[in-house]
């Protein structure tokens, strides 16, 4: 089945065409179609020669495109890979769009996957592929939206698989909904065509958190992993790298914005072998302690933390110096760490 213009339903060339002509491109014989018929890159620097006002050239910018050549590596600084790759282009080479460049170089592309049928999201490097531009006036956009219902690229046939409604469409940064740093877990849901496996792990700049792979069935996943410590404040890329059992695989990002530790001002005493530690906090959450003594760590009940002023205690059974730690974590905060030696009698 064929799209509006005569592309293919449900590959990557066919979402390439519904955001060129969201963005005011005519797409024609002259234009997509034939320039996306390109083997190597000679043939697509003569075909783009001929076609009414487009270039080929290594400067990203949004609304261009990026081809790669079947069975040519794509690159992403977020691959969990040593050699950088996220997977290779398939056969008759793969095509993304291109949403944003950031000031520090960061190229964000939006794509769909005929052979895993989901749209993504991610960020990738130009070590490889080609960058075509097409003149067109590109209005200002907030965020990215999914193409409305009657211009949704159609799955191939095979495998007859029910293709995804609108809603299951992600409308940013991810496969279906956004991920969420809750007080004791990392959470999000996914919505994958196939049973597999999907790695993840948390980005910041230069710093990295693996977190244990999770194995996915078709459908809808609601996936969560134990919240690292170590988290600190700013906008973390939640990157997860989707495997199927039949080898497909898919890397794509989302985003979770950490605000600064909930606690402001602690205090804590001791009477006999009680301990209390009160807290002001600028939100509920959840407070893990633990008595420390020569390298020795003694965990203690985790106890409710209020919003604003709240007393916590513990009555351990342990006795003698010790070195309290309570880590108390938040919804989307990054853990505030409370340490303070102490006493029991």
């Amino acid at each position: 089945m064929s799209d509006t213009w005569g592309i293919a339903n449900r590959t990557c060339a066919s979402f390439a065409a519904f955001r060129l002509s969201r963005d005011g491109v005519p797409i024609g014989d002259s234009r997509l179609k034939v320039i996306l018929g390109a083997q190597s890159y000679a043939e697509l620097d003569a075909l783009v020669a001929v076609s009414d006002g487009a270039r080929v050239g290594q400067a990203p910018s949004r609304g261009a495109l990026i081809l790669w050549m079947e069975g040519e590596k794509i690159y992403s600084p977020d691959s969990p890979f040593d050699d950088g790759s996220i997977g290779e282009a398939g056969p008759g080479g793969h095509v993304a769009y291109i949403e944003s460049v950031d000031q520090a170089g960061n190229i964000t592309v939006e794509d769909y996957s005929a052979s895993t049928g989901s749209w993504s999201s991610l960020v990738v490097s130009l070590e490889t592929g080609a960058v075509v531009h097409f003149p067109a006036s590109l209005p200002p956009r907030l965020s990215p939206a999914p193409p409305p219902s009657s211009n949704t690229p159609a799955r191939p046939p095979v495998p007859p698989v029910e293709p995804p409604t609108q809603r299951e469409i992600p409308t940013q940064g991810g496969l279906d909904a956004p991920a969420v740093l809750w007080p004791t877990a990392v959470m999000t849901t996914v919505r994958v065509p196939r049973a597999g496996v999907m790695a993840a792990q948390m980005v910041k700049g230069t710093q990295r958190v693996a977190l244990s792979p999770r194995r996915v069935r078709a459908g809808a996943n609601a996936l969560s992993w134990p919240r690292p410590a170590r988290i600190g404040v700013g906008k973390w890329r939640l990157i997860l790298r989707y495997r199927a059992n039949n080898g497909v695989g898919r890397v794509t990002t989302k985003f979770i914005t950490v605000r600064p530790a909930p606690v402001s001002k602690s205090q804590v005493s001791t009477s006999g072998g009680r301990i209390a530690v009160s807290l002001t906090s600028r939100a509920r959450g959840v407070a893990k302690a633990s008595l420390v003594r020569n390298g020795k760590r003694t965990a203690l009940a985790s106890r409710s933390v209020r919003a604003n002023r709240s007393t916590i205690t513990w009555n351990p059974s342990a006795r003698g110096s010790y070195v309290l730690e309570v880590r108390v974590s938040s919804t989307g905060r990054a853990d505030s760490l409370v340490r303070s030696r102490i006493t029991l009698r």
